[in-house]
């Protein structure tokens, strides 16, 4: 016997059974929830045997990009995205993508230069004003999407820093590197990803859990949710945003994105007071007021790194929450936890 069946056996009821109902709420949720009894794969397993019956998924998107958290769809579909940097099938062309640095072109390169001088032939690089707000760098990346398709943007000399020791901003900086423009194969499949997943807007790396950063940014938000959530109505953004539901933005302010989509949502930003902060968490939700998501991305070579940490930190965590209250589910783990006295 089975529980819940359109929920945990959704893609299974479609290829085995034909069945021509399915719940929408297979595609947002408490990711809790899904965990309760599988490992989460039931959304991208019913997804895609959707797509397999030649079902107009773009009547999914449409609803739930309207109407729902996007923290509550990134999660249940999984986007994250981990594309080699060792092997591409794409086939790069002129115009296909360019890549905007803010920052001084001498020093970058002298740092930085191996990077660049991996990137496929067809990929223009250009350098602007660090001196720039973020929402003026915003608008000046987006003047750069009706030349190009897909852009990548790095801020080197505005990644955040909390004080010394200094290594924090380094291991950032790294983090961009490696998963924005980790050499000429890892750019193509993020082309590909663009391609072939229509509804991805925006990619950008994994949050920051190490250092001075794991502190300062805590659930994302920063201790500041009223803000952004006053930004986010102020911009016309009317799907609901939790504070419960962390957010997914670039911490270190660069990211791969459709240019078109970029331009659009920079532009709404003209004359509004918001400071860096504000602006680099903002930018998902008002890729999500034009219909594309945002996922992580990063490379191969970095996804080690990035299990290892997660996996150190979720170990470290279990050995207190085991010895005090005694292995169990992860809800009801979370909720003594929650309740504790």
């Amino acid at each position: 016997m089975n529980k819940a069946p359109f929920a945990y056996l959704a893609a299974d009821l479609i290829r085995e059974k034909d069945c021509p109902i399915l719940k929408r709420r297979n595609f947002f949720g408490d990711y809790t929830v899904f965990l309760q009894n599988t490992a989460g794969e039931n959304s991208v397993r019913a997804y895609e045997a959707m797509k397999e019956t030649g079902y107009d998924t773009d009547l999914v998107w449409d609803n739930i990009l309207r109407l729902q958290d996007p923290a509550e769809i990134r999660q249940v579909m999984h986007f994250a995205r981990y594309p080699s940097v060792r092997a591409t099938k794409h086939v790069f062309r002129e115009k296909e993508a360019c890549l905007v640095v803010f920052g001084d072109e001498e020093r970058f390169m002298k740092l930085c230069g191996r990077y660049v001088k991996a990137l496929p032939a067809e990929i223009t690089a250009v350098f602007e004003d660090p001196s720039l707000t973020y929402a003026e760098k915003l608008r000046t990346a987006g003047g750069y999407g009706s030349k190009y398709k897909y852009i990548a943007v790095l801020d080197p000399e505005g990644i955040p820093s909390f004080g010394d020791p200094k290594s924090n901003r380094a291991s950032l900086l790294y983090e961009e590197l490696e998963c924005l423009i980790a050499g000429r194969p890892f750019v193509g499949n993020v082309l590909d990803i663009f391609e072939n997943e229509t509804r991805i807007g925006l990619l950008v790396p994994p949050v920051p859990v190490y250092g001075n950063y794991f502190e300062n940014f805590g659930d994302g938000f920063a201790g500041r949710f009223d803000e952004v959530l006053a930004l986010a109505r102020e911009l016309g953004v009317s799907f609901p945003i939790s504070d419960k539901n962390p957010p997914c933005y670039s911490f270190g302010g660069g990211f791969w994105v459709r240019g078109e989509v970029l331009a659009k949502a920079a532009a709404k930003l003209e004359g509004i007071g918001a400071d860096d902060f504000l602006i680099r968490v903002i930018l998902p939700y008002l890729m999500q007021k034009e219909g594309y998501l945002t996922a992580q991305i990063a490379g191969s070579r970095y996804a080690g790194t990035l299990a290892t940490n997660l996996d150190y930190a979720m170990r470290e965590n279990n050995k207190v929450v085991f010895r005090r209250f005694g292995p169990d589910y992860f809800w009801s783990e979370i909720d003594k936890i929650k309740n504790r006295d």
